[in-house]
């Protein structure tokens, strides 16, 4: 399971698809001087929903890993014997 995106990361996409013509010709470096300047400002209150959403995320992968976890430990590597 791919790892989840943390608060700030949401906050980054969502700051850029409302944001685009502020963003446009940026290059990266500055872009992200500017998403962190701006996450910075938000109050607790503003950054709730994106810190909610990634802990929703983190439970998804915790139980996603969970189960990719039991699968693998079924596996026996090819030509091993397993039997010692």
């Amino acid at each position: 399971p791919k790892r989840p995106m943390n608060a700030f990361h949401f906050f980054s996409a969502d700051f850029r698809s409302n944001k685009k013509e502020l963003l446009q010709g940026v290059r990266l470096g500055e872009c992200t001087k500017i998403l962190t300047q701006e996450w910075k400002k938000l109050s607790d209150r503003e950054k709730a929903p994106y810190l909610e959403k990634s802990k929703e995320m983190r439970i998804v992968y915790a139980k996603e890993m969970e189960e990719y976890k039991k699968e693998v430990s079924k596996l026996t590597p090819v030509g091993i014997d397993t039997s010692l």
